[in-house]
């Protein structure tokens, strides 16, 4: 029996139109599908086409995200300014000259990752029905877009990128779900962002067999978030946290009188 993959059909979505599906094997042979589906959304984020052939067609196939997209053309963007976020500093975690580290949740090996920055733009998911493979951020940094590394594994069934409304979008809420596997080896199965303007995925399935590590980061209705942290394998995410920006005593105390709404 041969083993070997190619592809099967392809669809192409545009702002306009969408093209295909071309091809469709129609049960001519017997064979184990995998399905993807990459989501660039509203923006002009695609950067081209990478992949591998055979000799039978199309083995795989990914797509490059640009690094320096100009969000000041987006009708999304009404303010280029940088906003200055500043508030709380009372959730329980590890203290450094940056913020608050809360977490990470999740197993206690793999490599570990950090991605500090107040400014978050976009999230950029790769992921399947089972585990979610590589996280990758969008941030302003001293007032330019800065893409970071991909944490994770670069393997990728279905990919999503999802684009803040920046300046006025911020995260309210992280939850998900990680499995163990084994003693050694923990995967991030599903994730979900939550925003003060609406909710991202979940971005796969949380495990039923009853080891799951389920986890939920409230950060709440004022823009505390401060970047991400975490550990990952050759697997995909193996633990993630994140960071709530240092205050000063004045900001707490306009805070008092503030209402919060929690999610």
């Amino acid at each position: 029996m041969y083993k070997y993959t190619v592809l099967e059909a392809i669809k192409f979505n545009t702002n306009k139109s969408s093209y295909g599906p071309f091809g469709g094997i129609n049960g001519k042979f017997e064979c184990e599908k995998r399905n993807f589906d990459f989501q660039i959304v509203n923006h002009h984020l695609f950067g081209g086409f990478h992949g591998t052939k055979n000799s039978y067609g199309i083995e795989s196939i990914g797509i490059y995200v640009k690094p320096n997209v100009n969000l000041k053309d987006s009708p999304q963007v009404k303010d280029e300014k940088i906003v200055n976020h500043h508030l709380f500093g009372g959730f329980h975690g590890t203290k450094n000259s940056y913020g608050i580290e809360i977490g990470a949740v999740g197993g206690r090996g793999g490599s570990i990752w950090e991605e500090e920055g107040d400014e978050l733009v976009g999230i950029f998911v790769s992921y399947d029905e089972d585990i979610v493979y590589s996280l990758q951020f969008l941030n302003y940094v001293d007032g330019k877009l800065h893409m970071s590394a991909k944490y994770g594994t670069k393997q990728c069934e279905m990919y999503c990128a999802i684009m803040l409304d920046y300046s006025s979008e911020f995260l309210t809420s992280i939850s998900g779900s990680f499995e163990r596997i084994n003693k050694k080896l923990i995967i991030l199965r599903s994730i979900k962002f939550c925003t003060n303007k609406g909710s991202y995925g979940p971005f796969g399935t949380p495990s039923t067999d009853g080891n799951n590590i389920d986890f939920n980061f409230v950060i709440g209705n004022y823009q505390f978030f401060g970047g991400f942290h975490g550990t990952d394998n050759c697997n995909g995410i193996e633990s993630i946290g994140f960071y709530v920006k240092n205050i000063s005593s004045s900001h707490v105390i306009k805070l008092k009188d503030s209402p919060v709404k929690w999610s």
